[in-house]
């Protein structure tokens, strides 16, 4: 695993790996940014974790595409 400057200083990462499926959650329970933020707020930041986990996981479904095909 790379190491790189934490961006989330106080924030706590809940990550399990299964065979089918991935939880997250995402602990900040020291400070209080998301009890502010209004409806349209939380949808953008719904779409950009979206499209953050999508980044992540693409090549993972490319190799499953590639050895389906094999």
């Amino acid at each position: 695993m790379s190491k790189s400057e934490c961006l989330t200083p106080d924030a706590i990462f809940h990550i399990y790996i299964h065979p089918r499926s991935i939880i997250m959650s995402f602990d900040m329970s020291r400070t209080n940014v998301l009890m502010h933020l209004n409806k349209n707020e939380a949808l953008d930041l719904e779409n950009q974790l979206q499209n953050a986990i999508e980044k992540v996981m693409a090549p993972f479904f490319k190799i499953k595409q590639s050895t389906d095909e094999a």
